[in-house]
């Protein structure tokens, strides 16, 4: 749900005009420190910990990667064999704190 939001969110926002700005949003890079980075990389310790290849994290990178890596995390979880409990749950910490740093920064997720 917090995924269709943001993405729903974003796109609503968005128009297109003469000084490119949709294409600049789309393609800002974050790194080390800002949240949406610091989110990306715990969704990528998620997977790490329950032992799903993944693509490997750059010092920038974009939110967009988050969508990517949460698609490769859905995939592979989901019908393809069960997962111990105790990997899962150091897993869920880490998806905890991707879901805390984007609701608690993301500003459309703010709003009344």
């Amino acid at each position: 749900m917090l995924a269709k939001m943001v993405t729903l969110g974003i796109i609503a926002s968005i128009g297109d005009d003469k000084d490119r700005n949709c294409y600049r949003l789309e393609h800002k890079k974050c790194k080390v420190g800002e949240w949406q980075y610091d989110s990306v990389i715990a969704l990528k310790a998620a997977l790490d910990e329950l032992g799903i290849e993944s693509e490997t994290i750059p010092v920038k990178s974009e939110t967009r990667r988050w969508f990517r890596l949460f698609t490769t995390l859905r995939n592979k979880t989901r019908g393809h064999g069960a997962i111990q409990s105790t990997t899962a749950g150091r897993a869920v910490e880490y998806l905890a704190k991707r879901i805390n740093l984007s609701y608690s920064n993301f500003s459309l997720l703010n709003r009344q």
